[in-house]
């Protein structure tokens, strides 16, 4: 995912990343490595989670909910990183940590 990642030149700050046309272009390929390898939870969101952590992705996905453009992107990379707590049975520890 690392490799494709830079191949698409969006190793960038997460705000421009989330801007960013070729985005969907590796959600897509995440998807396919995902169900090619039966993946539970979404290689897309674990790679965003890893270079840039739960609270700061979190936290990202939700201000291009608010743009005409970028709106759908963010959605289902919310979507998708709402997914993986849920299998991985976090929701519960991240609701406490806010707390």
């Amino acid at each position: 995912m690392d490799e494709v990642l830079k191949i698409l030149k969006l190793d960038d700050e997460l705000s421009a990343l989330l801007a960013n046309p070729k985005l969907s272009i590796w959600i897509q390929y995440g998807r396919l490595v995902g169900k090619e390898n039966k993946l539970s939870s979404s290689p897309v969101i674990a790679e965003l989670t890893k270079r840039y952590g739960v609270a700061k992705l979190s936290e990202s996905i939700q201000a291009p909910k608010n743009s005409v453009w970028t709106r759908k992107i963010a959605q289902e990379l919310q979507d998708l990183q709402l997914k993986q707590w849920l299998d991985a049975k976090q929701i519960q520890r991240l609701c406490l940590s806010y707390w």
